[in-house]
């Protein structure tokens, strides 16, 4: 397959020289390319086998065009699957994240993959090797900022991994910080999440004959046993622990509205908050963000991150936590004493 850039930059200018100007002689295209003969024949080759592009050769015109969409063939007018001249920035997120990550295993100096992050760091780093410019510029070059992740340690972590790889159950003791007790529990694990660079685990209790979400942080002991774990369906899972987790966490879910005036509007309108959020765009700018939750907590720090860029219109609960939320933390700078 080829993947020279060089290549796919002659593919966009033959479409191009075909659009502007069809029809087009082959001498005119070889000396716009700046090209041999072969290289245009094979080109144009190409662009008709693999992408299809019904480029047609008029006798009478001495030319190459696209042909007559009438026929009922390709729409001229339509755009060619062609290849991309660079990374997306998905791809791109997505490369340097995980050069981020390597470098934080790295640094861990532990784990299972640990010593073989230089050879993985190498395959990734490869995918960035262009004729443009060097893998080192590229780096010094692009930069993507996420928060910071913290090395995460956890004394448990491996045993619980192990048990949840080989399907055991596990005898935990457990620490609820809301009653401030702790009691053992059995449990079959199905799935570690982390979520704001904390870990949980989503297991079954079979002391409540339930599934439930344990933060790793709150467990004093695990220990492997020997019995099977109980088998959960992964949809069962999803459909009632992924509330556990954010805005959406815990309790009945809820339709917040809020509306962002033009300043913020312009950023929020591409943020994801949920999948199936709905947004009312304005001429002015302005928008109106419709998003379920369950975790009013959550949602009021996303909406204070805006300040008084937002306003939420709905429900009237949720209204009453930001004006409460927003009456304490005001409280804190009206009772300031000078020096404190």
């Amino acid at each position: 397959m080829r993947t020279n850039l060089d290549f796919k930059m002659r593919l966009f200018r033959i479409d191009q020289l075909i659009r502007e100007r069809g029809p087009i002689s082959f001498e005119q295209l070889q000396a716009e390319l700046k090209c041999s003969a072969p290289t245009v024949k094979r080109d144009l080759k190409y662009m008709r086998e693999v992408l299809k592009a019904p480029i047609v050769y008029s006798p009478q015109a001495n030319g190459y065009e696209y042909d007559d969409p009438s026929d009922g063939s390709q729409d001229a007018g339509q755009p060619l699957g062609l290849p991309a001249t660079w990374f997306s920035p998905t791809e791109m997120n997505v490369i340097m994240t995980s050069l981020q990550m390597f470098s934080s295993i790295e640094q861990a100096h532990d784990g299972l993959l640990f010593n073989d992050m230089q050879a993985l760091k190498a395959r990734v780093l490869a995918l960035l090797d262009n004729d443009k410019t060097s893998v080192r510029e590229m780096q010094r070059r692009i930069k993507v900022i996420h928060e910071p992740m913290r090395i995460y340690k956890n004394t448990f972590f491996e045993i619980i991994g192990n048990a949840l790889a080989g399907k055991k159950r596990l005898s935990i003791l457990y620490y609820t910080q809301s009653k401030g007790t702790q009691k053992e529990r059995e449990v079959s694990p199905q799935r570690l999440v982390c979520y704001h660079n904390r870990w949980y685990l989503d297991a079954w209790c079979h002391r409540t004959d339930a599934l439930r979400t344990f933060s790793l942080a709150n467990i004093r002991s695990a220990v492997q046993l020997t019995k099977a774990s109980k088998a959960i369906a992964m949809r069962q899972i999803e459909q009632e622990l992924d509330r556990s987790y954010g805005i959406f966490s815990g309790g009945r879910l809820q339709m917040a509205r809020i509306a962002v005036d033009p300043e913020m509007g312009a950023y929020v309108k591409d943020e994801i908050w949920h999948r199936d959020q709905k947004l009312d765009l304005h001429s002015d700018g302005s928008l109106v963000l419709e998003v379920p939750y369950a975790s009013e907590k959550e949602l009021a720090g996303q909406i204070l991150r805006l300040g008084e860029h937002a306003k939420v219109l709905a429900p009237a609960s949720l209204k009453r936590y930001m004006r409460e939320t927003l009456k304490g933390a005001l409280s804190q700078y009206l009772s300031d004493k000078p020096g404190r």
